[in-house]
């Protein structure tokens, strides 16, 4: 599995993010990981269901 660095990140949006996470019971980690798994659906699995309805 891959690693990202995001540098100069604001420490505005850190603690944000740190609230987010302890408010979903999550590490900062394990918050930022399901926001961009949120941000960016796997569109092509998508299609494929949706062509399986269309038959």
């Amino acid at each position: 599995m891959a690693q990202i660095l995001v540098r100069q990140l604001d420490r505005n949006v850190i603690g944000r993010l740190k609230k987010r996470a302890k408010e979903h019971g999550r590490s900062l980690q394990s918050e930022v990981k399901t926001i961009l798994e949120e941000a960016v659906p796997d569109y092509e699995a998508a299609w494929k269901r949706l062509e399986g309805f269309r038959g």
